[in-house]
């Protein structure tokens, strides 16, 4: 796969599953139109995030895309969809099974580990996601998160 199609398909999957969480909120949850304020915002984000990179996966020139690249092996570079598509699916089963506290502390901080950060970036990074997550889903919009891991849970 080229970095060119890597970036597109990472922009539509980050766009499909922005959209299926927002729509789930609405219709299979039903969550007032005040709890979405927050999510509509931050998925809003997102959604140009991932339009952004679909309109540069098509204007940026191969080189530029190639430097932003993996290095595979010697001389060869791979873009890093696959690694992306992990990384997204691996904070939803790891905040329901560890619970929500345990589960972004731990997959913030081992992202963060993973792109090299220092340690004391990575434990700052991990605390303010965690905050400023409960505090504005939790505590501000009433959001009910796993908080419990799965065997501590009624």
């Amino acid at each position: 796969m080229t970095c060119r199609q890597g970036n597109f398909f990472s922009a539509a999957v980050l766009l499909l599953f922005t959209s299926t969480m927002l729509l789930m909120a609405i219709f299979h949850w039903g969550y007032s139109a005040k709890v979405l304020q927050f999510p509509v915002m931050a998925g809003s984000l997102l959604v140009l995030c991932a339009g952004w990179l679909a309109v540069r996966s098509f204007t940026a020139s191969e080189k530029e895309l190639d430097d932003e690249s993996e290095l595979f092996s010697e001389g060869n570079r791979r873009c890093s969809l696959l690694k992306r598509a992990l990384w997204l699916s691996a904070v939803f089963p790891l905040g329901y099974v560890f619970g929500f506290i345990v589960g972004l502390l731990a997959f913030s901080f081992a992202y963060t580990s993973y792109h090299g950060l220092p340690w004391w970036q990575r434990i700052l990074t991990g605390f303010l996601i965690f905050a400023v997550v409960y505090i504005g889903f939790y505590e501000l919009l009433g959001v009910p998160l796993p908080i419990e891991p799965i065997w501590m849970r009624e």
